[in-house]
Protein backbone atom coordinates (compact mmCIF):
# COMPACT_ATOMS: atom_id res chain seq x y z
CA UNK A 1 0.00 0.00 0.00
CA UNK A 2 2.92 2.33 0.68
CA UNK A 3 3.93 2.14 -2.98
CA UNK A 4 0.45 3.06 -4.18
CA UNK A 5 0.23 5.99 -1.75
CA UNK A 6 3.67 7.17 -2.90
CA UNK A 7 2.50 6.92 -6.53
CA UNK A 8 -0.66 8.89 -5.81
CA UNK A 9 1.29 11.56 -3.97
CA UNK A 10 3.75 11.80 -6.85
CA UNK A 11 0.98 12.14 -9.45
CA UNK A 12 -0.77 14.80 -7.36
CA UNK A 13 2.42 16.76 -6.87
CA UNK A 14 3.32 16.62 -10.54
CA UNK A 15 -0.19 17.66 -11.52
CA UNK A 16 -0.06 20.61 -9.15
CA UNK A 17 3.41 21.62 -10.30
CA UNK A 18 4.69 21.57 -6.74
CA UNK A 19 7.94 19.70 -7.22
CA UNK A 20 11.12 21.27 -6.02
CA UNK A 21 14.17 20.50 -8.16
CA UNK A 22 17.79 20.90 -7.14
CA UNK A 23 20.07 22.88 -9.41
CA UNK A 24 22.65 21.08 -11.58
CA UNK A 25 25.44 22.50 -9.41
CA UNK A 26 24.02 20.75 -6.37
CA UNK A 27 23.83 17.41 -8.15
CA UNK A 28 27.39 17.81 -9.40
CA UNK A 29 28.61 18.77 -5.93
CA UNK A 30 27.72 15.33 -4.58
CA UNK A 31 29.47 13.49 -7.38
CA UNK A 32 26.27 12.82 -9.32
CA UNK A 33 26.07 13.16 -13.08
CA UNK A 34 24.44 16.15 -14.78
CA UNK A 35 20.94 15.01 -13.67
CA UNK A 36 18.80 16.73 -11.09
CA UNK A 37 17.22 15.76 -7.82
CA UNK A 38 13.49 16.14 -7.22
CA UNK A 39 12.14 16.35 -3.68
CA UNK A 40 8.44 15.93 -2.82
CA UNK A 41 6.67 16.06 0.51
CA UNK A 42 4.16 13.36 1.52
CA UNK A 43 2.27 15.33 4.22
CA UNK A 44 1.43 12.01 5.90
CA UNK A 45 -0.36 12.72 9.23
CA UNK A 46 1.32 9.64 10.74
CA UNK A 47 4.80 10.98 9.90
CA UNK A 48 5.74 13.50 7.23
CA UNK A 49 8.55 12.54 4.85
CA UNK A 50 10.45 14.01 1.93
CA UNK A 51 10.81 11.57 -0.97
CA UNK A 52 13.93 12.00 -3.10
CA UNK A 53 13.99 11.12 -6.80
CA UNK A 54 16.73 11.27 -9.42
CA UNK A 55 15.54 13.03 -12.58
CA UNK A 56 17.01 11.14 -15.52
CA UNK A 57 18.14 12.75 -18.79
CA UNK A 58 14.87 11.68 -20.47
CA UNK A 59 12.81 13.37 -17.74
CA UNK A 60 11.75 10.16 -16.01
CA UNK A 61 12.13 9.86 -12.25
CA UNK A 62 13.85 7.14 -10.24
CA UNK A 63 12.89 6.87 -6.56
CA UNK A 64 15.93 7.04 -4.27
CA UNK A 65 14.78 7.15 -0.64
CA UNK A 66 12.55 8.86 1.93
CA UNK A 67 13.70 11.23 4.66
CA UNK A 68 11.68 11.69 7.87
CA UNK A 69 11.00 15.33 8.70
CA UNK A 70 10.67 14.71 12.42
CA UNK A 71 7.11 16.05 12.28
CA UNK A 72 3.58 15.19 11.23
CA UNK A 73 1.91 16.06 7.95
CA UNK A 74 -1.61 17.43 7.71
CA UNK A 75 -4.68 17.49 5.50
CA UNK A 76 -6.62 20.71 4.85
CA UNK A 77 -10.36 20.07 4.60
CA UNK A 78 -11.52 20.27 0.98
CA UNK A 79 -7.97 20.66 -0.37
CA UNK A 80 -8.36 18.13 -3.19
CA UNK A 81 -5.16 16.70 -4.64
CA UNK A 82 -2.84 18.99 -2.63
CA UNK A 83 -3.26 18.03 1.06
CA UNK A 84 -2.35 21.51 2.32
CA UNK A 85 -3.88 23.58 -0.50
CA UNK A 86 -0.55 25.41 -0.57
CA UNK A 87 2.18 26.03 -3.12
CA UNK A 88 4.74 26.97 -0.48
CA UNK A 89 4.94 24.03 1.91
CA UNK A 90 8.32 22.88 0.55
CA UNK A 91 11.02 25.40 -0.32
CA UNK A 92 14.51 24.99 -1.75
CA UNK A 93 17.08 27.71 -1.15
CA UNK A 94 19.69 26.72 -3.76
CA UNK A 95 22.40 29.22 -2.77
CA UNK A 96 22.43 27.89 0.79
CA UNK A 97 21.72 24.26 -0.21
CA UNK A 98 18.81 24.16 2.21
CA UNK A 99 15.39 22.54 1.88
CA UNK A 100 12.65 23.68 4.26
CA UNK A 101 9.39 21.77 4.84
CA UNK A 102 6.30 22.52 6.92
CA UNK A 103 4.84 19.87 9.21
CA UNK A 104 1.24 21.07 9.49
CA UNK A 105 0.14 18.30 11.86
CA UNK A 106 2.82 19.06 14.47
CA UNK A 107 3.12 22.84 13.96
CA UNK A 108 6.81 22.59 13.10
CA UNK A 109 9.24 23.40 10.29
CA UNK A 110 12.02 21.02 9.23
CA UNK A 111 15.32 22.25 7.81
CA UNK A 112 17.47 19.94 5.68
CA UNK A 113 20.97 20.39 4.29
CA UNK A 114 20.98 19.42 0.58
CA UNK A 115 23.88 17.52 -0.95
CA UNK A 116 22.95 16.72 -4.54
CA UNK A 117 20.15 14.17 -4.24
CA UNK A 118 20.73 13.57 -0.52
CA UNK A 119 19.23 15.34 2.49
CA UNK A 120 20.36 15.66 6.11
CA UNK A 121 17.88 16.88 8.73
CA UNK A 122 19.56 19.68 10.69
CA UNK A 123 16.70 21.31 12.65
CA UNK A 124 13.04 20.96 13.57
CA UNK A 125 11.66 24.32 14.69
CA UNK A 126 8.33 25.48 16.14
CA UNK A 127 6.31 27.22 13.41
CA UNK A 128 4.97 29.92 15.69
CA UNK A 129 1.37 29.23 14.71
CA UNK A 130 -1.21 26.50 14.17
CA UNK A 131 -1.25 24.32 11.04
CA UNK A 132 1.56 25.94 9.02
CA UNK A 133 0.90 25.63 5.29
CA UNK A 134 3.65 27.66 3.66
CA UNK A 135 7.11 29.11 4.04
CA UNK A 136 8.65 32.37 2.97
CA UNK A 137 12.27 33.42 3.33
CA UNK A 138 13.31 37.04 3.72
CA UNK A 139 16.44 37.62 1.60
CA UNK A 140 18.31 39.80 4.07
CA UNK A 141 17.72 37.65 7.15
CA UNK A 142 17.70 34.20 5.47
CA UNK A 143 15.25 33.11 8.15
CA UNK A 144 12.16 31.08 7.32
CA UNK A 145 8.74 32.52 8.08
CA UNK A 146 5.70 30.26 8.21
CA UNK A 147 2.15 30.97 7.11
CA UNK A 148 -0.43 29.43 9.42
CA UNK A 149 -4.16 28.94 9.20
CA UNK A 150 -5.95 31.84 10.94
CA UNK A 151 -7.59 31.08 14.27
CA UNK A 152 -10.41 32.80 16.12
CA UNK A 153 -7.85 34.77 18.13
CA UNK A 154 -5.92 36.13 15.11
Amino acid sequence: MKTSIRSLVMMAVLAAGAVVAATPAQAAASGEDAGHAVFVQTNDPAGNTIDAFHRNADGSLTFLTSYATGGLGGRETGAGSDPLASQGSLMLIPDDRVLIAVNAGSNTISVFQVGGDRLRLTQVLASGGPFPTGIGVHDSARRPRSASRPTAST
